[in-house]
């Protein structure tokens, strides 16, 4: 049984941590995109902080108060969207697991034989399927690898096909663990914002509350336009985008995202490794065939960093999988009635249950539940409550990345460490990033077993020798200022809020946003693939909407320009004009609704944002 009282969870997740991170934007469109996020309309902010000055002579950071129910949205909402309540099962799971013992009930007749093969990663992108081995019809096989395909065929015809995860114990490790080392789960809920989460997790959100006094921290800022380069930031203490100049701030340095990519992230800090090093158990799972860090081409680890890593399971039964196997899909997704996120939940109970003498870390992204439709999420709220029911003391993290929301649950003798809760619940207030997870992820990986009732962590901040931190362990008081500039956020993704103002102004918009589609088109006109997309052209007509901001000294107006050229494609970019020019501040363009059917002729990359088919 997973025990909350002994642990990390963070929703992201640590060893009885709980944190969950969040890598998505709202904003203007109900719309999914391929990059898998699924936006709603701007939610309404009202200001924690009304005393604006006139002008803006320093960076200061107004936190939103943020409103999940705000009435502008509540039209796109659609809670009662819950496959596992209509679902019926039309194919029935035969195969199961008792231990490792493999069992296949063949209710086909002597005709019908079961096989068996197990299925191993090698690195991210390649596996290794094993030789077809037969089911013995009355033992059962035993079997010693963690994904299991099962094939039955009757008369030459396949009459059964399946896939399983089930953990086998590895062996000890040379390292030794500390034997009051808590566990550590991080739990990461791909584009699920901090107001989405407080709607559709309401269940699971006051249990953790209420049971495992979790705190919630609504202000959680990404540091990456998605998933990859925030996993950066919590997983790798790395920087993947540009600081570009902004109407309130310089260029303040470039990135290390294409750096990164083409190598392995083993190469860098990776949190994992630190756990590693004092003896943890690991284990790394997804509910999509591409992993932490190589959507859509990157390297990504570059060999096996865990016990347990079960990127192979989704590798074969993920039907956009190169490798996946659409009838195998379909028959667990559809046929047994089975979601994405139950597998996940089911593979992360049997780990928290192995190794009983043993620390176990792992990091478990769930990123099918909101990457499409935001009220898919709503889904998932029982099944996490249920799962979460069954865990006590840990530290757990839920995490999530864009507007993120994290939630952190400790160990019991954290919840009773009044200087501790006093402290966390202080820097629940303020803005963090994803830089912070990784940095209180460090400390807990180096101290927690030596963390007691009485220890004090509001007097001083975590340190570590031989490593640069970008940011402040959560536990202690942080550092200031705490702005987007002194955090490292690239402004385009500023939680902070100024004061700002709606205004009709055509020419300005028509005339940013033909600077905004000029720069688009030069990005596709330099790639590879501008034979095959068609320049865009700005919707002179309708699409366009003009933000305009409190002004800087030097900077006398500031704008947030929305667009939308003649093939539907929306975007938005800042714009101010200073010593009477008007320049562009934002150099590249996400775009803001949907662009699967549009871009499918070119590989996943950034530039499917931009590309409009010839064809």
């Amino acid at each position: 049984m997973l025990g909350l009282g002994f642990h990390f969870l963070l929703c992201l997740g640590l060893t009885a941590l709980l944190l969950l991170v969040y890598n998505g934007n709202l904003e203007k469109d109900a719309a999914r995109t391929t990059t898998g996020h699924a936006y709603l309309p701007t939610e309404r902010w009202k200001f924690q902080n009304k005393s604006f000055s006139k002008r803006i002579t320093e960076n200061k950071c107004f936190l939103p108060a943020l409103n999940p129910w705000d009435p502008s949205i509540l039209k796109y909402l659609n809670p009662q969207s819950a496959l596992n309540k209509t679902c019926k099962p039309t194919y029935p799971v035969r195969s199961y697991f008792i231990k490792n013992t493999l069992r296949v009930n063949t209710t086909m007749g002597s005709n019908e034989h079961c096989f068996y093969r197990c299925v191993i990663s090698i690195h991210d992108h390649l596996l290794q399927q094993g030789q077809w081995i037969k089911i013995n019809e009355t033992s059962g096989n035993e079997v010693n690898c963690d994904v299991t395909e099962v094939k039955c065929k009757m008369n030459e015809t396949d009459s059964y096909h399946f896939a399983h995860v089930n953990l086998v114990e590895k062996k000890r490790g040379k390292i030794g663990p500390n034997p009051v080392a808590n566990d550590v789960y991080l739990i990461i809920l791909d584009s699920v914002s901090s107001n989405t989460f407080r709607r559709a997790f309401q269940s699971t959100k006051q249990y953790l509350e209420q049971e495992h006094s979790a705190v919630f921290f609504p202000y959680l800022n990404r540091v990456g336009v998605n998933s990859r380069p925030n996993n950066y930031g919590f997983l790798l203490n790395e920087r993947a985008e540009d600081l570009p100049a902004s109407p309130w701030n310089p260029f303040s340095g470039e990135g290390l995202d294409r750096v990164i990519c083409n190598r392995s992230v083993m190469e860098y800090n990776y949190i994992g490794k630190d756990f590693q090093k004092t003896g943890y158990r690991t284990m790394i799972d997804t509910d999509w065939f591409y992993s932490l860090f190589e959507s859509p081409n990157c390297t990504g680890f570059g060999m096996i960093p865990t016990d347990h890593y079960i990127h192979t399971y989704e590798l074969i039964v993920d039907s956009d999988s190169p490798e996946g196997d659409k009838n195998l899909s379909r028959n667990i997704h559809k046929g047994a009635c089975v979601e994405p996120h139950h597998r996940p939940i089911k593979t992360l109970q049997q780990f928290a249950n192995l190794y009983p003498n043993e620390p176990k870390f792992s990091i478990t992204s769930f990123v099918m539940l909101g990457h499409d439709d935001t009220n898919n999420v709503f889904r998932g709220d029982k099944d996490f409550k249920r799962f979460f029911e069954d865990m006590s003391d840990k530290i757990m993290a839920f995490v999530s990345e864009n507007n993120p929301f994290l939630m952190v649950s400790v160990p019991q003798k954290l919840r009773m460490n009044n200087d501790f809760m006093t402290q966390l619940r202080e820097n629940a207030k303020k803005l963090v990033t994803h830089y912070d997870i990784y940095a209180t992820l460090l400390e807990i990986g180096k101290n927690n077993h030596g963390w007691t009732e009485s220890t004090l962590f509001s007097t001083s901040a975590f340190t570590t020798t031989g490593r640069k931190l970008k940011g402040s362990s959560l536990f202690h008081p942080l550092s200031e200022p705490r702005d987007c500039h002194s955090l490292l956020i690239p402004f385009q993704y500023c939680i902070c809020q100024r004061k700002q103002w709606e205004v009709q102004n055509r020419e300005l918009a028509l005339q940013v946003g033909q600077m905004m589609v000029q720069r688009i088109n030069q990005d596709v006109m330099n790639s590879p693939y501008s034979s095959v997309c068609h320049q865009l052209v700005l919707n002179q007509e309708s699409g366009y909407r003009v933000i305009q901001f409190e002004p800087k000294e030097d900077v006398k107006e500031i704008y947030l320009i929305q667009i939308e050229v003649v093939s539907g494609a929306k975007y938005q970019g800042y714009a101010g004009i200073k010593d009477g020019h008007l320049r562009l501040y934002t150099t590249t363009f996400p775009r803001m609704n949907t662009y699967a059917k549009q871009a499918w002729c070119i590989p996943e990359q950034f530039l499917r944002h931009y590309c409009l088919c010839q064809k």
